[in-house]
């Protein structure tokens, strides 16, 4: 009995020790991810200006939309998100989700975005903002990248680069890395972040007949809550007027969860724009727009629609009771609304 306790005690520190070995290889993971993070601003944002520095002032060129001719100075008293970019850039495209998803949560009346793109071309450029839903200001310089006195004035070596502007017309933070904005956003919008943290599972302000649906009731989708993000995901398209409109905005839908996992009695209300490209509008005679406006929240509300039609069977409820729920999409790009 002594010699088996004493090998069960070798056992037992020998999966103490591994234990410990695998917190420490947990640890040096997460920190070789933070230095990746941090090579990346001493690699590529060695030359950026520095915080404190004035922001060169500049212009906004967007023919057509109403923020054009728009000047940086004209700012001041707010922040500012400088996001230098360019459709050709691979990383940009990566981090486009990223700044958009920014853009929804932290831009407000104190905080504006202004994309400057270094596209070759125009088409490629308004292309990639409608396709992406860069719904916020944007500006495309007319010169090659390295040409551009806005390139030399902010010391533009590498894309994609991010500036803060703050309200005293001054840079705050100068990075290649989005995370960088996200956590100094979180610092000066705290109302943003806890606005952000709140349970919104379907979506507040429920009527007495389509209630907000439980975490049970939720999990009944196959997969659970988290898969059905995913499906939406995967499956949500585009409406081609929205694109062609560079149009954003939400469609709220009303459904009954049956007890045998059918989804029925599928209506799309609350429909709403949120932007709209004016230069884009302005093609259709005045007496167009109206309903051009309609066909597109029609288009939000037929999407909605299908997405709802087309979803697998939910599991079957074990009370056998039918549940009224709510969901909201958004439409700003291909992309779920984070909950």
């Amino acid at each position: 009995m002594k010699a088996k306790k004493s090998f069960v005690d070798r056992l037992a520190r020998l999966g103490a020790v591994n234990r410990r070995l695998f917190s420490v290889v947990l640890l040096s993971v997460s920190l070789l991810s933070v230095k990746a993070q941090g090579d990346a601003d001493e690699k590529y944002a060695a030359d950026l200006l520095r915080p404190g520095v004035e922001a060169p002032d500049f212009v906004v060129a967007n023919a057509g939309a109403d923020y054009d001719g728009t000047s940086l100075s004209s700012l001041r008293g707010k922040y500012v998100v400088l996001d230098f970019w360019a459709s050709w850039c691979p990383d940009c495209r990566k981090d486009i989700k990223k700044i958009r998803w920014m853009n929804r949560h932290f831009a407000s009346d104190s905080i504006v975005f202004i994309g400057m793109s270094f596209d070759k071309t125009e088409e490629a450029w308004r292309k990639c903002v409608a396709d992406s839903a860069m719904t916020w200001m944007q500006h495309r310089e007319q010169k090659p990248w390295k040409e551009t006195q806005v390139a030399k004035d902010y010391h533009v070596n590498w894309i994609p680069t991010i500036y803060l502007i703050g309200p005293d017309g001054r840079v705050k933070l100068g990075t290649v890395v989005a995370n960088k904005l996200r956590r100094t956003l979180e610092t000066i919008a705290p109302e943003a972040v806890a606005n952000r943290k709140k349970v919104t599972r379907t979506n507040a302000g429920a009527s007495a007949d389509a209630k907000l649906l439980s975490e049970t009731d939720l999990e009944r989708f196959p997969g659970g809550c988290e898969a059905m993000k995913k499906y939406i995901n995967r499956h949500l398209q585009y409406p081609e007027m929205a694109i062609n409109l560079q149009a954003a905005g939400h469609v709220m839908m009303r459904y009954t969860l049956n007890p045998d996992g059918s989804i029925t009695d599928i209506t799309a209300t609350d429909c709403k724009l949120t932007h709209m490209n004016t230069a884009a509008l302005d093609r259709y005679a005045t007496e167009q727009q109206g309903e051009v406006r309609k066909e597109c929240m029609r288009q939000f509300a037929k999407e909605g629609y299908r997405i709802f039609k087309n979803m697998p069977k939910w599991k079957a409820a074990k009370d056998g009771r039918p549940v009224k729920g709510m969901y909201r999409l958004n439409f700003n790009g291909v992309e779920f609304i984070e909950r």
